[in-house]
């Protein structure tokens, strides 16, 4: 009589074994899915930070609280001189200008000359802004210094007064837009013209039909006050 072999029978265990590495082998794999998503979350996080960057300006300024002031001495400086030294704090229009190392990556045209031997300089809105103000006002300081001298009337007066507000509130809001916009030559100069009238640019810019359509919806009705 021939004798069986003996085999054992499965208790079970090696099946368990089985399962266990087949759970193990899918919570490893759930959890690099999970690794992945988490990574790709942070990468659009970091693109989307980027972007904004991007849209809100190279310098990336930050918002805060400026308080708009009757400061001297742009609320009386009347001769070109007085005008020229108040002005003089800014250094412009030479402070106005950057060098940017890589200005495709930012957006921006390359550029050559804009100052002699040299590439890709811009200049800065918000100081090109204040420069074009400051030729204003020493502009206007031979109309309002001829009008102190020609006339001691209280109309006369007011008028110099009222120009020099105007100035000095219009500064004072440059100062608190603070576009951060970078300005490149003109494509197509004009013969005689400077090649940095900021023509073509594109700013990020509140909205003025926004502002407009509120005050449409809130207007008063004043008399024209000087």
């Amino acid at each position: 009589m021939e004798s069986s072999k003996y085999s054992p029978l499965s208790d079970g265990s090696q099946d368990r074994n089985i399962d266990d590495i087949d759970f193990r082998s899918a919570k490893a794999s759930c959890l690099r899915q999970r690794a992945i998503i988490a990574i790709l979350g942070v990468i659009c996080f970091i693109q989307g930070l980027a972007l904004l960057w991007l849209i809100s300006g190279l310098t990336h300024a930050s918002t805060q609280t400026f308080v708009f002031e009757d400061e001297r001495p742009f609320s009386t400086a009347v001769t070109q001189g007085e005008v020229e030294k108040a002005w003089s704090i800014y250094g412009l229009p030479q402070s106005g200008f950057v060098h940017i190392q890589d200005p495709t990556s930012q957006g921006l045209r390359p550029n050559h000359g804009v100052i002699d031997g040299t590439e890709n300089v811009y200049m800065i809105s918000a100081m090109h802004q204040l420069h074009c103000l400051q030729e204003l006002h020493i502009s206007l300081s031979h109309k309002t210094a001829a009008s102190f001298e020609s006339s001691r009337s209280s109309r006369a007066d007011a008028e110099v007064n009222h120009t020099l507000h105007c100035i000095n509130y219009l500064r004072q809001a440059v100062l608190c837009s603070a576009d951060d916009t970078l300005e490149g030559p003109d494509m197509h100069p004009e013969a005689g013209q400077s090649r940095l009238r900021g023509w073509g640019v594109s700013h990020q810019c509140r909205s003025w039909d926004k502002l407009t359509e509120f005050r449409d919806q809130h207007r008063v009705t004043v008399e024209t006050h000087r």
